[in-house]
């Protein structure tokens, strides 16, 4: 992610990193090391309140205060925003979901995926949430990994951008840096024994899913 922020600097651009407190693949340490090295950008909450609400806090209101929590306590400052982690085979979005960002006390959330580009306020009663809505427009996962990958994915970013300057509104693109980079994660043992305890857990998983399904919590 430094160096991603290193290309960034050059075209006076900033992003926000969304970073699981309570994942396998990274913790309190990386988070401090990023932290310390992450100059102007934001870090933001990658909630996964279901996954963790099953194996810790009971429900998703908790869960959604505690990872928020758990992330700030790592960064020793504000946590303001939050996207739902898709999940390792758990979908980490249910009808409760909203209002727990909301009693959580974010100001602003990106979970939507849709072509709409103008942030909101969602209904809440006979009022609306405190919290910010941003929509997200377009996923480096959204490209099928062919020859023509960077070809497909910088047009289709271009389209939407200029999709969201006509109507004046805010372009949100989603990245997923870890595969930039995989060979790098791999040089540190830490890293291959977390893989090796997440393995075995995601087959069983696996093997407990019906074949039409795509996630152990959802259809």
């Amino acid at each position: 992610m430094p160096l991603i922020h290193d290309i960034e600097a050059r075209y006076g651009i900033r992003s926000t990193a969304y970073l699981r407190p309570m994942g396998i693949f990274y913790g309190g340490r990386e988070i401090r090391d990023y932290k310390a090295q992450l100059g102007p950008n934001e870090i933001a909450l990658h909630g996964e309140f279901v996954t963790t609400a099953r194996a810790r806090f009971g429900d998703e209101m908790k869960a959604a205060a505690g990872e928020k929590a758990r992330l700030e306590f790592y960064m020793g400052g504000d946590v303001e925003g939050v996207c739902m982690h898709g999940g390792e085979l758990t979908y980490n979005y249910t009808e409760k979901t909203h209002t727990a960002i909301e009693s959580a006390g974010f100001r602003y959330d990106t979970t939507y995926r849709n072509g709409y580009y103008l942030p909101l306020h969602l209904p809440d009663g006979n009022g609306v949430k405190r919290c910010l809505t941003i929509g997200q427009h377009w996923a480096d996962l959204s490209i099928k990994p062919t020859p023509r990958f960077v070809e497909e994915l910088c047009s289709a970013l271009a389209e939407r951008l200029a999709r969201a300057e006509r109507e004046g509104g805010v372009f949100v693109p989603v990245f997923h840096p870890l595969y930039f980079d995989i060979g790098n994660y791999l040089r540190y043992p830490e890293n291959v024994a977390r893989l090796a305890a997440f393995i075995p857990r995601y087959l069983g998983n696996i093997g407990r899913m019906r074949r039409d399904a795509h996630y152990l919590n959802r259809p």
